[in-house]
């Protein structure tokens, strides 16, 4: 059967409760590390020293405004109160975790989450995909058989599909709220901009092939007026850029 808890993480206090214990443990949420890397206190122990410790000792709050600010201390501190309810006697069995979370949590807040997902998966399919050429690299330099070096490049593929998925997929995530959000390239100032900027990006590459047509039927050169395009690319970033400048000077 399994061990069922309760856990609620307060700005201010921790709650935690075990379906088959009466007590509940209700303790500050704060912490007191001591060097920087030992754990000295946890929970009300740690609130007394608060504002009084010495400089080698730091206590903090890991969650500050209702959101997690220090994630390993958190995690440290979820596992201190969970040692702590238990006795530190390992749970026996499985064990499950009902995590309370506001119903009234705001689009910013939910991306205030989420952000150091995204940071960690990106970081992640970034190096995936730079070290996916090691494999074929060190075939080629130790002169491998065929199918050896067929192999890694089939592993060289396999790490750049799931580095990229990554990249991808909380990409998209963090896209849909900047969207809801109207942050980033969908501001609203972005949004405005990009509606006069598409104005005249029709209005240019209809010219463009008006140009390209009578060009082409006056002077039958159709093997030479393609050119045409490779320059009007060329003039449409620039121009561009020039338009967007006058714009914002505008607004």
């Amino acid at each position: 059967m399994a061990n069922i808890y309760g856990v609620d993480i307060g700005t201010s206090n921790f709650k935690m409760c075990c379906k088959d214990k009466e007590d509940i443990l209700n303790e500050k949420n704060i912490i007191a590390i001591a060097n920087k890397k030992d754990l000295l206190a946890f929970g009300d122990e740690a609130y007394e020293m608060y504002e009084k410790a010495p400089e080698n000792i730091e206590v903090s709050f890991p969650v500050k405004f209702g959101v997690i600010a220090d994630i390993e201390n958190m995690q440290t501190l979820l596992l201190s109160f969970f040692n702590k309810i238990n006795g530190d006697k390992k749970a026996p069995g499985n064990t499950d975790f009902y995590i309370a979370v506001p119903t009234d949590v705001t689009e910013v807040e939910k991306r205030a989450f989420y952000e150091p997902v995204f940071a960690r998966e990106m970081a992640i399919g970034v190096v995936l995909c730079i070290l996916s050429v090691i494999p074929i690299v060190i075939a080629g330099t130790m002169n491998a058989a065929d199918y050896i070096c067929a192999f890694c490049v089939g592993f060289l593929l396999l790490i750049i599909a799931v580095g990229v998925n990554r990249i991808i997929r909380v990409s998209m995530i963090k896209g849909s709220y900047d969207i809801l959000l109207q942050e980033g390239e969908f501001s609203r100032k972005e949004n405005r901009l990009k509606k006069k900027a598409d104005v005249f990006t029709n209005a240019y590459w209809c010219l463009a092939t008006a140009i390209y047509l009578g060009w082409s039927f006056w002077s039958e050169r159709w093997d030479f007026t393609w050119i045409l395009w490779v320059v009007a690319g060329v003039l449409y970033a620039a121009l561009l850029g020039i338009v967007k400048v006058f714009v914002k000077k505008e607004e």
